[in-house]
């Protein structure tokens, strides 16, 4: 998950904001390790994206913390106290609850003073198209996000279909 979404987040970020830092954040709500443990497995965690991050030539800062249990209040703590300008949150099914706002998805957005794009893997994936929801007065940017991210990945915008708010851009 980690390194989709640190590939993702590479392809959104314009090539001009070259003092962007990249941050990445392990909650683990394990409480049956031992510091040592807890070592193994904080360097275990990183590794994949660590590998993604050198072969994108991406510094990549790592935070790694145990909630024991809220993972929303950690997120929203860390966001506090880095301020980014916008964070990209994956995670399992569960993390979502039942609906896709639900549990810490939603804790998250209505807490935190920045953009949230939610991120839900679901399998190993080629993007052959993104479809952006535009709810009204300031979604703009999300067709910024998504320019960027075409751009960078050397696509060329073949079609879009607009629709009551939504705007599928299918890519060749």
């Amino acid at each position: 998950m980690g390194s989709s979404l640190l590939k993702i987040s590479r392809g959104i970020v314009p090539d001009s904001f070259t003092d962007t830092e990249y941050v990445a954040l392990h909650l683990s709500t394990r409480t049956d390790l031992s510091p040592d443990d807890a070592v193994v497995f904080e360097k275990e965690s990183f590794a994949p994206i660590m590998k993604t991050a050198k072969s994108m030539d991406i510094q990549l800062r790592t935070i790694y913390k145990n909630t024991g249990g809220d993972v929303a209040a950690e997120i929203i703590r860390t966001c506090r106290n880095e301020n980014p300008d916008f964070i990209l949150l994956g995670g399992a099914y569960s993390v979502f609850s039942s609906d896709l706002l639900g549990g810490v998805i939603r804790k998250v957005i209505n807490e935190v003073n920045c953009d949230v794009l939610v991120f839900s893997e679901r399998q190993k994936i080629q993007l052959n198209s993104i479809l952006l929801v535009l709810f009204g007065n300031g979604d703009d940017y999300l067709i910024r996000y998504a320019y960027n991210f075409f751009k960078k990945s050397n696509q060329k915008c073949d079609e879009k279909d607009v629709y009551h708010g939504l705007i599928n851009i299918r890519f060749r």
